[in-house]
């Protein structure tokens, strides 16, 4: 989130993007990924330092559509003992 804010500086990251949406999509890829690429070929991403990382988290975070992580705003919440229609 802290990437996305960073480089979505004109948009309200905060109040448009759902983490729910965001943290399934990177469990979804990261699953793909680990079966498509060979465990040698993450060894060079596991030897980056911090600073390094939050670069590459830069790099990714400019690429993503917002669009796709939308939050859906939840209706209010109705006092107890109301029924809906």
């Amino acid at each position: 989130m802290a990437a996305l804010r960073a480089t979505h500086r004109d948009q309200a990251v905060n109040e448009t993007v759902s983490e729910y949406y965001l943290a399934q999509e990177i469990e979804t890829i990261t699953e793909g990924m680990l079966i498509a690429i060979p465990e040698n070929e993450w060894t060079m991403v596991s030897h980056v330092n911090s600073a390094e990382l939050g670069n590459i988290l830069l790099y990714m975070a400019s690429y993503i559509d917002l669009k796709k992580y939308k939050k859906n705003p939840r209706d209010p919440k109705k006092p107890l003992g109301v029924t809906r229609r």
